[in-house]
C-alpha cells in the first residue's frame, strides 16, 4: 500500500530514511524527526504537502521549496541549519536537514529575556545573516519561529522559507515571486511591504524586530488587523 507522505507513522520510511515521529506541521506540509541508518544520525525530514505541486498552484511553491534548499544547503555555518538532500519521490518533494535538539525562540522570549542573553542571541542571529549574504542568500522571513535554541544556548537560524540565491538586474526578473509581499507582516520593512523583494536590508530590518522581541517580551509595532499593522509600520 502507497504511504501518504504527509501521514507517516514512526517506522515508516522516506527514502532511505526511517521516520521516529512529527516534529511540527504548517501551511507548507510536514516536518519529521527521523533517523539516516547510513550515516547513522537524526535529521528533520520536510515535507511538501503535494496540494502545492498541483499544476497552476500560484507562486509555485514546490519550485520554491527546491529553491529553498538549493541556496542552504551552500551554507556553512554553526548558526544555519545545515541541508543534507533534496529529493523527491514521485509527487512527494522533502528537504532532509540537520536535527535541532532546542526550542523554538518564540517560545521563549515572552516577557522578555535577560539583556545579556538577548544580545548573544542577536549576534549568533546576525552571524548567520552575514555568512548568507556573503553567500548571496537572504533569508527573507526572519522571526522568532525560525530560529531554535539549543540547551547549550548556541543558535541555529532555520527554515529559508522565502531564500533564494541574490540575482543580477538581469535575473530579477525571472527570480521575483508571482506575489508583490510574501513574508510574515510583523517583522516586515517597509519597502517590503510596498512590493519590494526582500534583501539583506530587509533582513537586517527584521532582526532588529526581533531583537526588540526579545528585550521587551512585545513586538514593536502592533495593530488590530494587518491593515492597521502595515500602516503603524510604514507611519511610525
Amino acid at each position: 500500500m502507497e504511504l501518504n507522505p504527509m501521514a507517516l507513522n514512526e517506522g515508516d520510511r522516506l527514502g532511505r530514511y526511517q521516520v521516529k515521529a512529527v516534529v511540527g506541521t504548517g501551511g507548507m506540509g510536514v516536518v519529521y524527526r527521523a533517523y539516516d541508518p547510513q550515516l547513522e544520525r537524526l535529521v528533520a525530514i520536510k515535507v511538501l504537502d503535494p496540494v502545492h505541486s498541483q499544476e497552476g498552484d500560484e507562486g509555485h511553491t514546490s519550485t520554491r521549496l527546491l529553491q529553498e534548499a538549493r541556496s542552504a544547503s551552500a551554507l556553512n555555518h554553526p548558526n544555519v541549519c545545515t541541508i543534507y538532500e533534496v529529493s523527491e519521490q514521485g509527487e512527494c518533494a522533502f528537504i532532509a536537514m540537520e536535527y535541532i535538539d532546542g526550542r523554538p525562540l518564540d517560545r521563549l522570549i515572552a516577557g522578555g529575556l535577560p539583556i545579556s542573553e538577548a544580545i548573544d542571541y542577536a549576534h549568533q542571529i546576525a552571524d548567520a545573516l552575514a555568512h548568507a549574504h556573503e553567500h548571496g542568500v537572504i533569508h527573507g522571513d526572519l522571526k522568532a519561529a525560525n530560529v531554535i535554541v539549543s540547551s547549550q544556548g548556541r543558535v541555529k537560524v532555520v527554515d529559508f522559507g522565502l531564500a533564494r540565491r541574490q540575482s543580477t538586474d538581469s535575473e530579477k526578473t525571472f527570480a521575483t515571486e508571482t506575489s508583490p509581499i510574501s513574508g510574515t507582516p510583523y517583522a516586515m520593512a517597509p519597502q517590503q511591504l510596498t512590493g519590494a523583494r526582500p534583501d539583506a536590508q530587509s533582513d537586517i530590518w527584521a532582526l532588529g524586530v526581533l531583537l526588540h522581541e526579545m528585550l521587551a517580551g512585545s513586538r514593536p509595532f502592533a495593530g488590530r488587523t494587518t491593515a492597521e499593522l502595515v500602516s503603524s509600520i510604514l507611519r511610525d
